[in-house]
């Protein structure tokens, strides 16, 4: 950016510079390096590179809240992130706030939800229509609400879900299927729980996967070995002490707690990120449990984490959100809690490895509150929102950010493919590009539909264009060497369509990948052959029989061949042409009446199966003639 001074006397070179100007009848900070050209007594020529995350208080209204949760989502698929809050103020508050589309907020004019504190809240796409539903928690009610598309939301009093305080919920594909499922944790009143809900079409059923129960607590699901399906992580107090347990997904649903130790904590806040673009998620734990705890757990790969020494202060009551605040393409870390000396709300920018140091930037410290990091005006930097308790009082305030550096989203992913073998597919692409952050530090969301363009099987949660309807990272990173993952229990017979994007350290999603397309192929199960027998003395080329497969996949087609194998050993004796059985010689019934031939049958996806066939041959009355002499 150049910016014009007057100054006396000669320099060149680059030095620290810190000025302002008004931009929209508001004045605007830069500060950063510039570089001196010319200059002798006259306007000199300034480069500056402005300084970036630079956050200013909104003035938007909201209620201010603690014991809160907060949630962004495009609602009302109108292209911007609105805003749902619920926490106490006089009373617990639930308010959905509609974006009017230039970062102002309105309350929704005729949404209401029970108020609730010391609850959670989660958006995610439960039923695959393409709109985002809401999971809300509280002591009365836990309760799944369906978007009608257009941001007005009902009940859905079909699914039964225990009432939980002091709870933590969270979407996630636990079995790989496709569909969203539900963990949910709490105080029930009659004792603790952590239960995971699996989505069958839009109805949920408790899984019969045994968790350690907790309240108090925060989960967070992320593929944490990078073996292409999502663990679990979960903390909070179990009734007699503090835990923080790590469950690693078999690839199916079913999880075992890994052996990896954390520091138990109650009172907490965890969150999954890839603090140094390695292609694997780090875990930031916070919370109470020996002590004020705040630990950041960097991934070694595989899966084993060890604890980082980092600038952070032990918090409890406490809310941590990964983003890219200065747009440099690695995420930098807000945090809030209780210290046992006050309350703090800081900004961490990192380093570029994943080190962290203190941003200039101010908030006020609070403790029992929310973090939430999105882009609510579309101008390419996230912007904060933050609530919770001064002491005395409660605040809900959103800082705007005004980084002059906006974001650019990745580029498509490419070469999409597809490998199938029985009801699941392994979909695989080539990494994304970005503009900032590392090719490692990209992670990515899919699309799977029944139609070109649909989301009905993996919902997308975002635009035809890519735009993000949710703030957050997507739930695939590098598995290994390769970027992949397995869908389970597709239907056979069925083509389905997919794509795949790309989303960066500031939560920008990249446009859809060009769409591919695969088929559920399921091997043949059996063969038949409509007529085994053939008379003798028959010529060459006489037609036995004809060959039927029995397949799952309705209207597939069938090649027939004749293999050697385990009862082939006359399979010289016959030839197949299409699907029917002809005669290679001519039989004697009185020299062998019996022939054994292996046939294969090949789908039209090149699956096979093979049997083996007994072919008689049958006695015909041969004319006897007597010569008489004389």
């Amino acid at each position: 950016m150049k910016k014009s001074i007057g100054f006396q006397g000669r320099l060149t070179g680059w030095i620290q510079v810190s000025m302002g100007e008004l931009v929209g009848g508001a004045r605007r900070r830069w500060s950063g390096l510039g570089l001196l050209v010319l200059g002798v007594g006259a306007l000199l020529n300034l480069w500056v590179t402005p300084a970036l995350g630079s956050f200013s208080d909104s003035g938007e209204s909201f209620t201010g809240v603690y014991f809160s949760s907060v949630a962004w989502g495009d609602v009302d698929n109108d292209g911007d992130l609105d805003l749902l809050l619920t926490g106490t103020a006089a009373s617990p508050v639930t308010t959905l706030y509609l974006n009017n589309g230039d970062g102002t907020f309105s309350p929704h004019p005729s949404q209401s939800f029970p108020g609730v504190s010391d609850g959670s809240v989660a958006w995610g796409d439960a039923d695959n229509d393409g709109y985002l539903d809401l999971f809300l928690t509280e002591p009365t009610g836990a309760t799944l609400y369906l978007n009608d598309g257009t941001g007005s939301f009902s009940a859905d009093t079909s699914q039964s879900f225990p009432d939980v305080a002091s709870s933590s919920v969270a979407w996630g594909d636990a079995d790989n299927d496709g569909d969203l499922d539900l963990f949910l944790t709490g105080d029930t009143g009659d004792g603790y729980v952590a239960m995971l809900y699996l989505n069958d079409a839009g109805s949920f059923e408790a899984s019969s996967q045994v968790f350690t129960g907790v309240y108090f607590s925060s989960v967070a699901w992320g593929d944490a070995d990078n073996d292409g399906d999502l663990d679990l992580f979960l903390t909070g107090y179990t009734g007699t002490s503090p835990v923080a347990k790590l469950y690693l997904n078999s690839g199916t649903g079913s999880f075992e707690a890994s052996s990896q130790s954390f520091t138990g904590v109650e009172w907490s806040s965890v969150a999954w990120g890839d603090v140094d673009n390695d292609g694997d998620l780090d875990l930031l734990l916070t919370g109470f449990g020996t002590g004020y705890v705040a630990t950041l757990y960097r991934n070694k790969g595989a899966g084993s984490f060890e604890a980082t020494s980092q600038p952070f202060p032990g918090v409890f009551r406490s809310s941590v959100a990964w983003g890219d605040a200065d747009n440099d393409g690695d995420l930098d870390l807000f945090l809030t809690g209780d210290t046992g000396d006050g309350y703090v709300a800081t900004l961490y920018l990192n380093n570029g490895a994943g080190s962290f140091s203190v941003s200039s930037e101010s908030f006020p410290g609070v403790y029992a509150g929310s973090v939430a990091w999105g882009d609510m005006d579309n101008d390419g930097d996230l912007d904060l929102l933050l609530t919770g308790s001064i002491g005395g009082s409660q605040v809900a305030k959103l800082y705007q950010n005004d980084a002059s550096d906006s974001n650019s989203a990745p580029t498509a992913p490419t070469t999409l493919n597809a490998t199938t073998s029985g009801t699941d597919a392994t979909l695989s692409w080539r990494a994304a590009t970005d503009t900032k952050t590392l090719a490692d530090g990209l992670n990515y969301k899919l699309r799977v539909g029944t139609s070109s363009g649909a989301d009905n099987i993996l919902p997308a949660m975002a635009s035809s264009d890519g735009w993000r309807k949710i703030a957050a990272i997507g739930p695939v990173q590098k598995n290994g060497a390769a970027y992949t993952w397995t869908l389970h229990g597709l239907v056979p017979g069925q083509t389905y369509y997919w794509s795949v994007q790309a989303v960066d350290t500031a939560l920008a999603g990249s446009p859809w990948a060009t769409e591919a397309q695969f088929f559920v192929n399921q091997a043949p199960t059996n063969l038949s052959l409509s007529n085994s027998s053939v008379a003798e003395s028959q010529p060459i080329g006489t037609v036995v029989g004809t060959f039927t497969t029995t397949d799952p996949n309705a209207g597939d087609t069938f090649t027939y061949s004749l293999v050697s194998g385990t009862g082939s050993a006359d399979n010289g004796s016959f030839t197949i042409s299409g699907n029917t059985l002809k005669t290679a010689a001519i039989f004697d019934y009185e020299t062998k009446n019996s022939y054994s031939i292996r046939v294969q049958t090949r789908d039209a996806g090149g699956l096979t199966f093979q049997k083996v066939f007994t072919i008689t041959v049958t006695d015909v009355a041969e004319n006897t003639y007597l010569l008489w002499t004389k």
